[in-house]
């Protein structure tokens, strides 16, 4: 009676479990089939443009702020770096980047958290100016992508060794 008492409670147990596991792969294969959407269909993709943050890009250098200890304070002895990362609306704002620039020079990367798209913007190289500028605007420099992969969080360096945002790939026009 113990006997089956124990293996009533385990398969009790197993089943839960797999009710689980059933809930967040079904999460992550939804998940999935969204990324190959959005990677598949050029006007989903444009149509989420505007709720996106982007990762600027010079000459296939990304940009990087250094990350500040407070408010007010510069660090000059090992400083610290992150990606840069600019919403939308500061990209037009801030920048004056024309939008018909982010729609054929940006490439879709991935979501974050649940549904916010993150890009990669590429900026052309006859745009100098305007890549001097932004880097001055965020305090933040243009660096070499290898160099860069070894100042920023591991997170962040993998997916800054996985970008290619050069201008003339795949538009989403």
């Amino acid at each position: 009676m113990f006997l089956n008492a124990a293996r009533c409670e385990m398969f009790l147990s197993l089943a839960s479990c797999q009710k689980i596991l059933f809930r967040s792969n079904s999460k992550y294969v939804s998940r999935m089939k969204l990324l190959q959407e959005v990677k598949e269909n050029d006007r989903k993709c444009h149509g989420l443009l505007k709720t996106g943050q982007f990762l600027l890009f010079y000459e296939q250098k990304p940009l990087l702020k250094p990350i500040q200890s407070a408010p007010g304070c510069v660090v000059t002895k090992n400083l610290q770096w992150q990606l840069a990362v600019t919403p939308y609306e500061g990209l037009q704002s801030n920048y004056l980047i024309a939008r018909s620039l982010v729609e054929s020079s940006s490439v879709f990367l991935d979501f974050i958290g649940e549904d916010e798209p993150r890009f990669a913007l590429g900026i052309p190289t006859q745009y100098r100016e305007l890549a001097e500028s932004i880097a001055q605007k965020t305090d933040g420099q243009f660096f070499n992508q290898r160099a860069s992969i070894f100042l920023i969080p591991e997170n962040d360096a993998c997916l800054v060794s996985q970008v290619n945002p050069c201008p003339g790939r795949r538009s989403h026009k």
